[in-house]
């Protein structure tokens, strides 16, 4: 997979890769028939589907190399939220999002954080 469009530009260290289900990727209809299961989920949430064609939102898989980093950044609107769920996550990751302290992903529980 590749990382979005706007996505390019954030990495300052190692490698990052994305399945972008729903949001501004070419390859979005071809990621939806290898997830069958998760684009069912995704498309019985209309706000989700909406903020995808909007380009305010995207869902996708996310995998980054260990001791990749990303640059500051901000979301691209404060109109939502976003939501990590956290599927296989190596020792020592975290996040930080503002001035909040850093925080750590679980498997199989959402982290969700004003990133605008």
């Amino acid at each position: 997979g590749e990382r979005a469009t706007h996505d390019g530009g954030l990495i300052s260290a190692g490698e990052w890769h994305e399945v972008v289900l729903l949001g501004d990727s070419e390859e979005c209809f071809a990621n939806r028939q290898r997830c069958p299961a998760t684009s069912t989920a995704l498309a019985s949430r209309p706000e989700a589907v909406e903020c995808a064609r909007l380009g305010v939102g995207e869902a996708l898989f996310s995998l980054l190399k260990p001791r990749t980093k990303l640059r500051t950044h901000c979301g691209p609107t404060n109109i939502r939220l976003t939501c990590h769920l956290g599927l296989i996550i190596p020792e020592g990751c975290h996040i930080t999002a503002g001035d909040q302290a850093p925080r750590t992903w679980k498997e199989g529980k959402c982290l969700v954080f004003d990133d605008s």
